[in-house]
């Protein structure tokens, strides 16, 4: 029988719809962590910090979507996309209601390019299933 789209969802912690946030969010962690400590004990200028995050954020858009649809192992572009979609979302509630704060990029592109993103690292991850 063919698993639908919502019964991915249905598989507890092995879920693919967790899984991709597990890797987008313990990416970006990791990465913020490290990018604080070069702020504080080298050199380097806090003027770089923009290229930094966007370098960042598509890395672990990437593999947040790789992992997911290496999980999944069909629909690779629906799975992975949806992953960006759920990561733009929350980043742009987060901003709006916590910090009261306005985009500084336009929502819709920030959305597209989370989608396009994650979609392309789901469709590696569906084809690099053993």
């Amino acid at each position: 029988m063919k698993e639908t789209f919502l019964d991915t969802a249905r598989r507890g912690w092995q879920s693919p719809w967790l899984v991709g946030q597990y890797w987008i969010w313990g990416i970006i962690l990791f990465c913020s962590f490290l990018a604080a400590l070069g702020l504080r004990y080298t050199s380097l200028p806090s003027d770089n910090l923009t290229a930094i995050s966007y370098i960042v954020n598509a890395g672990a858009l990437f593999a947040g979507g790789l992992a997911s649809g290496r999980r999944s192992g069909q629909k690779g572009l629906m799975i992975g996309g949806v992953q960006g979609l759920i990561y733009a979302l929350f980043v742009w509630l987060l901003s709006f209601l916590a910090f009261d704060a306005a985009p500084a990029v336009n929502p819709l592109a920030f959305i597209a390019f989370a989608f396009a993103i994650s979609a392309l690292g789901g469709m590696i991850g569906v084809n690099t299933k053993p």
